[in-house]
């Protein structure tokens, strides 16, 4: 199954955990794979790793999503096709370098 995990946002500077919608954001969630997309009317990067995600540094660093265009929305996708549901997404975090720009988040559950 393919689940949407909601919009994300945070405050630049304030990684925040992609599974921030669940009744327990820091219960385990178990999935296949796990997309991050630029939503459209977003102006900054998005940044995405895992807690100690520090863009200055690249500590936790695992992705930088460019600005989007009228064209292309960029994204960035992790799986490990090998083996069934693998990933814990309460282990991800996004960031932003502007505050009102939030992240698109899916999961792939098997």
């Amino acid at each position: 199954m393919w689940k949407s995990l909601g919009y994300i946002s945070t405050t630049p500077g304030t990684p925040q955990r992609i599974t921030q919608h669940e009744t327990d954001p820091t219960k385990m969630y178990l999935c296949h794979g796990i997309l991050f997309q630029q939503v459209r009317t977003n102006t900054g990067f998005i940044l995405v790793g895992r807690s100690a995600l520090n863009e200055a540094s690249g500590v936790d660093l695992n992705a930088v999503l460019p600005i989007p265009t009228l064209n292309s929305l960029p994204n960035a996708t992790i799986g490990i096709p090998d083996s069934g549901n693998p990933l814990n997404a309460a282990e991800y975090y996004i960031d932003v370098t502007v505050g009102s720009d939030k992240c698109l988040v899916s999961v792939l559950v098997l």
